[in-house]
């Protein structure tokens, strides 16, 4: 019998229904040499009935209770503790993945043995029926990325981990960031992706579910903030391609402060909303809409309502902007060398 390759890694708490899905893409592989570590982190409810279920059945399903809750990044990093195999994954317990999806993977790091990791496409489900596609889809292309271009590439559009297969030979080089819960896992293959080349595919690899109990809709602000900061701090300031990095991350990080700085209102956290606001102005963010908004809504609550049509009148008027530029553009006599504005990309 051949050794195990892959150690999958499931951390699970208190969704039972979802984790029977999971462990059932998994068993479901072409590629048989894994071995399946399912670590409960004190669910106390059918979980342990349901992994046992699946161990009675499949020798290469194991099963861990933590006596007590860890909370989920310290779950994670029992997990690596338990690696002990060429290559890991970790699939959360609401993900699933498609039959094919660690042959392919193992057939890429084989021909490519050099590369720190194999992302799949993760289709992002909303609820369960409606699809709003991958990640993986606005990369510029698939297959091979040299070490830092890909990691110039992900910001913005991170493959889902849950679709990733890592080399174990990366940890080598590569710790996870433990103390940032939030985004340990965009921080994660952002420092492979620094030293080492990696293998990006677009064809369909599983299957993100966001719904409401996501770890990603309940993330408090003060995480988000701090996964900021660690991420730029763990990028060394060596090359200009790094700082460019710091660069996009900075702009990406803005994009999400303004979008919890939305949320915040709508809910009326006001405190959350003016803390939202402080950082973007400490980061030397044009914020002027959002201030008159703060001071407005907080005085009129029912200001609320127009949001959204601030959200379609930016919309409109950046295409209107956009067919300007191209108007103006076929009007222009073409020169040799002639690229398109930035308004029409």
């Amino acid at each position: 019998m051949q050794a195990f390759q892959i150690t999958t890694i499931i951390t699970t708490y208190k969704r039972p229904h979802l984790l029977r899905k999971a462990v059932e893409s998994v068993l479901a592989q072409t590629y048989p040499h894994f071995q399946l570590l399912i670590l409960d982190d004190a669910s106390k409810d059918g979980t342990k009935e349901i992994a046992q279920a699946f161990k009675r059945k499949d020798p290469r399903v194991k099963y861990i209770e933590h006596k007590e809750n860890l909370e989920m990044i310290h779950n994670y990093a029992y997990g690596f503790s338990q690696i002990h195999t060429p290559y890991f994954h970790f699939l959360s317990d609401d993900d699933t993945i498609l039959p094919n999806f660690y042959n392919e993977a193992m057939e890429t790091f084989t021909k490519y043995p050099e590369i720190g990791c194999y992302a799949g496409a993760a289709t992002i489900l909303l609820g369960e029926k409606k699809m709003i596609g991958s990640p993986n889809d606005y990369w510029a292309r698939d297959g091979y990325w040299e070490k830092k271009e890909a990691a110039l590439e992900m910001v913005g559009k991170f493959p889902v981990p849950s679709t990733v297969v890592f080399a174990t030979s990366v940890l080598n080089h590569v710790s996870p960031d433990y103390t940032n819960p939030g985004f340990w896992d965009c921080d994660f293959l952002i420092q492979i992706a620094l030293r080492y080349p990696i293998y990006l595919s677009k064809n369909p690899a599983g299957f993100f579910l966001s719904h409401n109990g996501s770890f990603s809709k309940k993330l408090p602000y003060f995480l988000i903030k701090q996964g900021h900061l660690n991420i730029l701090n763990r990028i060394p300031n060596e090359d200009e391609d790094n700082k460019l990095l710091k660069d996009k991350l900075h702009n990406f990080f803005r994009f999400i402060y303004r979008k919890c700085f939305i949320d915040s209102l709508v809910l009326k956290k006001w405190d959350e909303a003016g803390k939202c606001l402080q950082d973007l102005k400490n980061h030397h963010f044009n914020c002027f809409l959002e201030q008159m908004c703060y001071l407005s809504i907080k005085k009129a609550p029912f200001l609320i309502k127009v949001l959204p049509m601030i959200r379609i009148t930016r919309r409109a008027i950046k295409k209107w902007l956009g067919l300007l530029s191209i108007k103006k553009l076929s009007s222009m006599p073409k020169k040799k060398g002639l690229f398109r504005s930035s308004l029409c990309r």
